[in-house]
Protein backbone atom coordinates (compact mmCIF):
# COMPACT_ATOMS: atom_id res chain seq x y z
CA UNK A 1 0.00 0.00 0.00
CA UNK A 2 1.40 3.13 -0.87
CA UNK A 3 1.50 5.81 2.09
CA UNK A 4 -0.55 8.95 1.32
CA UNK A 5 0.98 12.31 1.47
CA UNK A 6 0.15 15.86 2.51
CA UNK A 7 0.07 18.55 -0.38
CA UNK A 8 -0.65 22.07 -0.12
CA UNK A 9 -4.65 23.17 -1.56
CA UNK A 10 -4.55 25.31 -4.35
CA UNK A 11 -7.88 27.14 -5.58
CA UNK A 12 -8.11 30.33 -7.62
CA UNK A 13 -10.43 31.34 -5.11
CA UNK A 14 -10.09 33.45 -1.84
CA UNK A 15 -11.98 30.59 0.26
CA UNK A 16 -12.55 27.39 1.26
CA UNK A 17 -15.35 25.70 3.28
CA UNK A 18 -14.51 23.69 6.01
CA UNK A 19 -16.43 22.57 9.37
CA UNK A 20 -16.40 23.39 12.68
CA UNK A 21 -17.24 19.54 13.97
CA UNK A 22 -16.00 18.51 17.22
CA UNK A 23 -14.62 22.03 18.30
CA UNK A 24 -16.84 21.66 21.20
CA UNK A 25 -14.17 18.89 22.75
CA UNK A 26 -11.35 19.59 24.77
CA UNK A 27 -7.87 18.82 23.46
CA UNK A 28 -7.57 16.34 26.28
CA UNK A 29 -11.38 14.95 24.98
CA UNK A 30 -10.07 15.11 21.35
CA UNK A 31 -6.90 12.86 22.07
CA UNK A 32 -8.55 10.64 24.65
CA UNK A 33 -11.17 9.65 21.91
CA UNK A 34 -7.97 8.92 18.81
CA UNK A 35 -6.51 6.63 21.61
CA UNK A 36 -9.42 4.83 22.27
CA UNK A 37 -10.54 4.50 18.93
CA UNK A 38 -6.76 3.23 17.51
CA UNK A 39 -6.42 0.95 20.67
CA UNK A 40 -10.22 -0.73 20.03
CA UNK A 41 -9.28 -0.86 16.30
CA UNK A 42 -5.89 -2.81 17.41
CA UNK A 43 -7.83 -4.92 19.73
CA UNK A 44 -6.02 -3.38 22.64
CA UNK A 45 -8.31 -3.69 25.90
CA UNK A 46 -7.16 -1.52 28.59
CA UNK A 47 -5.58 2.49 28.47
CA UNK A 48 -3.71 3.87 31.65
CA UNK A 49 -3.65 7.31 32.27
CA UNK A 50 -1.49 8.99 35.16
CA UNK A 51 -0.40 12.64 35.55
CA UNK A 52 2.98 13.85 36.68
CA UNK A 53 4.00 15.90 40.03
CA UNK A 54 3.68 19.00 36.70
CA UNK A 55 0.45 18.14 35.28
CA UNK A 56 1.22 16.73 32.48
CA UNK A 57 -0.83 13.65 31.26
CA UNK A 58 0.68 10.13 30.11
CA UNK A 59 -0.75 7.12 29.13
CA UNK A 60 0.21 3.46 28.24
CA UNK A 61 -1.56 1.06 26.14
CA UNK A 62 -1.74 -1.92 27.44
CA UNK A 63 0.51 -2.31 29.85
CA UNK A 64 3.29 -0.72 27.29
CA UNK A 65 5.63 2.45 28.48
CA UNK A 66 3.69 5.97 29.31
CA UNK A 67 4.27 8.13 27.21
CA UNK A 68 2.17 11.36 26.13
CA UNK A 69 -1.02 11.49 24.12
CA UNK A 70 0.45 12.24 21.18
CA UNK A 71 3.69 10.14 21.31
CA UNK A 72 1.22 7.03 21.88
CA UNK A 73 -1.02 8.27 19.07
CA UNK A 74 1.87 8.09 16.57
CA UNK A 75 2.70 4.53 17.61
CA UNK A 76 -0.80 3.21 17.80
CA UNK A 77 -1.24 4.77 14.45
CA UNK A 78 1.85 3.06 13.18
CA UNK A 79 1.31 -0.16 14.34
CA UNK A 80 -2.11 0.04 12.66
CA UNK A 81 -0.55 0.83 9.51
CA UNK A 82 1.82 -2.12 10.15
CA UNK A 83 -0.85 -4.73 10.72
CA UNK A 84 -3.27 -3.39 7.81
CA UNK A 85 -0.13 -4.03 5.19
CA UNK A 86 0.19 -7.29 6.87
CA UNK A 87 -3.26 -8.08 6.46
CA UNK A 88 -3.47 -6.85 2.80
CA UNK A 89 0.07 -8.96 2.26
CA UNK A 90 -1.79 -12.30 2.84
Amino acid sequence: MKRAKIVDYVSDRKYFASTTAHTGLSQRATLEAILVNLATALEMKVIQRQQSARGSTFYAVDGLMFQSATNTIFALSGQLLRQQQGQNQT
